[in-house]
């Protein structure tokens, strides 16, 4: 089907993966607080400004205000939506007995009908099954009026259902019913020292595209709803053909690297010497890295781990009228103290899609081993290095090695180009190319600080 006819999932990045078709009904369960509200503002959200579709929100749950409080924290102008009619927000009253029921529904038919709204939100469907009690009328309800709903041709049903428990009969009801049946989680990270709960979306059943094996990883905040480690096919598309490669002038390098570094490369820094050799922005080679950027009409974004790194980058930005310092969109410092690998993959996965960073950089990454461990960082890892190498980011990681039993072997195993600062036997600074794309280096090519003179001198870094 036409990627057009179909409706937005309010989780970014979850277009191609998770379709949802007119004339579909879909349940989205999950505990109390875990954000199914949310996620269902989102897709009426979503679907009004990028589409002008009409969306109706039913709730019994919440009341209006804290509904309306929702969309606005996940950056949803609601009410300006609402005053143009594409949005509607209802909170209906709890009536006691059966007649809840048929006030639920008779709201509905007349809304569906008058409105003609394309995506109706009703919030949420598990009260109106306990308040039918039995199992022949929970499914005459939801085989019957529901559907009559759902198959007015374009339109899809989203039922919001409480998950106190696993396995409750009123959600095996409804998901049974369902052509779409999503659940929302929010789990501990076990790896990890410090406390960390992550959200993650799994997708139960799907009656028009396969069900992708494993859960999506979800970050909900003032930027939105969004997958990490996934992208749009469109958008990203978008990003790769903007990307472009560096250019490497440096003749020393190029013996090595080639007369250019590859967007999407995985660049790994390696110091042995941190005790000695102080990685800061006077090392040459970073110094023709900057250039580099700077000569390809790229930008960059740099992140640190390091306090003390922070500190001093700020200030050499401050001092330099070099124009290097053009190609710098981005300085941000993260306390790996207080951090989680969720956190950690959220600003990786916003900084890789956002169109004006073609270039990571991160320094003082073994904080991150060192405070929360490679078990516990791993799967944030894989997941970045992957959406990295897709969408074209080339990334530059400084690992300062402090430790030789915390040596980054999955650093090393999916990077590209692996160089090792060193010191020689008579204590000069040395580069060593342990990988180098597409090249098998029996044994690695060395070049001394001192040898880049010529190339820094040239670009006046």
């Amino acid at each position: 089907m036409d990627t057009n006819s179909r409706y937005l999932l309010g989780v970014e990045g979850l277009e191609d993966l998770v379709p949802l078709l007119p004339g579909s009904i879909v349940v989205l369960a999950g505990p109390p607080g875990v954000g199914k509200t949310t996620i269902a503002l989102s897709t009426l959200c979503r679907n009004a400004l990028e589409r002008g579709v009409k969306g109706l929100y039913i709730t019994i749950a919440e009341t209006r205000e804290k509904l309306l409080l929702k969309a606005e924290k996940i950056g949803c102008n609601i009410k300006e939506l609402m005053n143009k009619g594409l949005v509607k927000v209802t909170s209906l009253a709890v009536i006691s007995g059966s007649e809840f029921v048929d006030h639920v529904t008779k709201y509905m038919l007349a809304e569906d009908i008058s409105g003609d709204y394309d995506i109706v939100v009703l919030d949420n469907v598990t009260a109106v099954l306990k308040a039918l009690k039995e199992y022949d009328r929970q499914r005459t309800w939801l085989q019957t009026t529901l559907y009559n709903i759902a198959s007015g041709g374009r339109k899809i049903l989203i039922l919001i259902a409480e998950a106190v428990e696993l396995g409750a009969p009123e959600l095996l009801l409804a998901e049974y019913v369902a052509d779409v049946a999503l659940e929302l989680e929010e789990k501990p990270n076990p790896r990890c020292p410090v406390p960390s709960y992550d959200k993650y979306l799994f997708v139960r059943k799907h009656r028009f595209a396969p069900t992708p094996g494993k859960p999506f990883l979800i970050a909900i905040d003032e930027k939105g709803v969004r997958a990490l480690g996934h992208i749009r096919g469109d958008k990203a598309q978008k990003l790769l053909a903007k990307r472009k490669p560096l250019k490497v002038e440096c003749e020393l390098l190029r013996r090595i690297l080639g007369d250019r570094i590859e967007s999407g490369t995985l660049i790994l820094l390696l110091n042995k010497k941190p005790g000695q050799i102080w990685i800061s922005h006077k090392l040459r080679l970073l110094d023709i890295f900057r250039w580099m950027v700077y000569e390809s009409g790229l930008t960059a974004a740099y992140i640190t781990y390091d306090k003390n790194k922070y500190d001093a980058a700020i200030k050499a930005l401050e001092r330099t009228q070099h124009p290097t310092k053009q190609a710098l969109k981005v300085i941000e410092y993260v306390d790996p103290c207080n951090t989680t690998p969720g956190y950690l993959t959220t600003l990786e996965h916003d900084l890789i899609t956002r169109e004006e960073i073609d270039i990571l950089c991160l320094d003082s990454v073994e904080k991150l081993a060192e405070t929360l461990g490679f078990e516990c960082i791993t799967p944030y890892l894989n997941t970045v290095f992957t959406l990295q190498k897709n969408l074209g980011v080339t990334t530059l990681r400084i690992y300062n090695l402090y430790n030789e039993s915390r040596y980054p072997l999955v650093y090393t195993l999916w990077s590209d180009v692996v160089i090792e600062i060193d010191l020689d036997e008579k204590g000069r600074i040395l580069y060593r190319f342990m990988k180098a794309p597409g090249q098998t280096l029996p044994k690695p090519p060395v070049i001394y600080e001192e040898e880049l003179e010529e190339c820094t001198r040239k670009h006046q870094c």
